[in-house]
């Protein structure tokens, strides 16, 4: 196992993913009219994600410390409040959203992290035009939801061994040692792409939703899907926790457990909160959720 401290940021990574994150966002603009009219919010994101470019290229002149430090608040503080700015729509809002919490994610990153959320970003919006125009089962639903999950979480590290971190991410915010601190940007990193996810689910079920008064009801089908789902999974790990053998072996096993349990719950708390980023549209009147 590698040891804490033995990671290195590659800045170069880090400035061509938010260029990507740009193109991918003028991109987005040119096919939805909705996101176009918005130039205000456009503006905003745009600038954000240049200025968080430049910020993390010239982090190593020591002269400008203080500023940076400042600057990097600044980012974490205003890029996610740009949110406000977006269109009601489903899909616009949720790309909108992808957009505002890249800034404060390329700041918590180190190296290949902001393309894995990219590319998780487009996945999700292709998986919402899949849910728009074919009926699934409530099975599949909830099977590419559980899928969206772990590959949100593992697709960061490996929770297991925390020596797969750098911790080193939180030098754009402070620069004493704060385990406190440190811990809650380590799960702030963690939360964003679930949070991608989590308002991908709420944008389809408002999208494919056809009266207000019956949004709740297919959501909590899914939900409690994939609460099942997870019970079984857990059920499984459970059966196969050790008690002998290697601390390592044993710490697995357990973590296995802890893992997917934390899961479920992260996800019902989020989509809490994704129901707020993501409000209902009453003007819209399609086809429900799931069948």
């Amino acid at each position: 196992m590698s040891i804490v401290g033995t990671h290195e940021t590659n800045k170069y990574l880090l400035i061509i993913a938010g260029f990507s994150c740009l193109v991918y966002s003028t991109y987005s603009t040119s096919i939805y009219p909705t996101i176009a009219c918005s130039t205000t919010l456009l503006m905003i994101q745009r600038i954000l994600l240049g200025v968080t470019v430049v910020h993390v290229f010239f982090w190593t002149v020591p002269q400008a410390y203080g500023v940076q430090v400042v600057v990097s608040w600044l980012i974490l503080v205003v890029s996610p409040l740009s949110i406000l700015l977006s269109p009601s729509e489903p899909k616009p809002r949720l790309l909108c959203i992808g957009f505002a919490l890249t800034p404060p994610f390329i700041l918590l990153c180190a190296s290949y992290e902001v393309f894995f959320v990219l590319v998780l970003l487009i996945h999700l919006v292709f998986w919402f035009d899949l849910e728009c125009f074919q009926s699934n089962t409530l099975i599949h639903q909830s099977f590419l939801i559980l899928v969206y999950l772990f590959l949100s979480f593992f697709g960061l590290g490996n929770i297991a061994s925390v020596n797969s971190y750098d911790w080193s991410v939180v030098r754009f915010f402070i620069s004493v040692f704060s385990p406190f601190t440190m811990l809650s940007f380590f799960l702030l990193k963690i939360f964003i792409p679930f949070l991608l996810v989590s308002c991908t689910v709420r944008a389809i079920h408002v999208a494919c939703s056809g009266e207000t008064h019956s949004i709740q009801a297919p959501t909590e089908t899914v939900l409690l899907l994939v609460l099942v789902m997870c019970d079984v999974m857990g059920l499984v790990f459970l059966f196969l926790v050790r008690n002998t053998g290697s601390w390592k072996d044993i710490g697995l096993s357990i973590s296995h457990v802890v893992i997917v349990n934390c899961i479920t719950l992260a996800l019902m708390c989020l989509y809490s909160v994704a129901s707020y980023l993501v409000p209902a549209d009453e003007r819209r009147n399609k086809g429900r959720f799931a069948t």
